[in-house]
């Protein structure tokens, strides 16, 4: 019988449960990081490389795209990025489905979208949990 009055005995052992012997509460996985839209330059080289810099707001990146020129949505979250990528593109003009890493460019490729009229030109990368763009030096 327990020791204690005041604490119930484990009904199994007899035994009270104390904090060395009770189990650990799960860690709570850290929330993923909110997305970040960056200036970005696919590498030239053939490798697909998508090289970040600047951290710019949605107006910016709206106008930047409007203007032919190629950003990328970073994150933790790929389907959180692919929507923001989605609605920059929608917001410049009709955007493409969303297009997969293509192999011809190169094995570090990025997804994206595009203007479905391909006018103009330029690309609205995202970041997935495998494949990211590299900071620009």
């Amino acid at each position: 019988m327990s020791a204690d009055p005041t604490k119930p005995a484990d009904s199994s052992t007899g035994v009270k449960p104390t904090p060395a012997t009770a189990p650990a509460p799960a860690p709570t996985p850290p929330a993923p990081l909110a997305p970040a839209i960056h200036v970005a330059a696919i590498v030239p080289g053939g490798s697909g490389v998508v090289e970040y810099g600047t951290e710019i707001d949605e107006a910016t990146v709206v106008a930047r795209r409007k203007a032919g020129l190629d950003i990328v949505v970073r994150g933790d979250d790929t389907t959180v990025n692919r929507r923001l990528a989605r609605k920059i593109e929608a917001q410049a003009g009709t955007p493409s489905p969303p297009q997969p890493p293509h192999a011809s460019a190169g094995s570090r490729a990025l997804p994206h979208f595009h203007q479905k009229s391909r006018n103009p030109g330029g690309h609205g990368f995202y970041e997935t949990e495998k494949r990211k763009a590299r900071k620009r030096p």
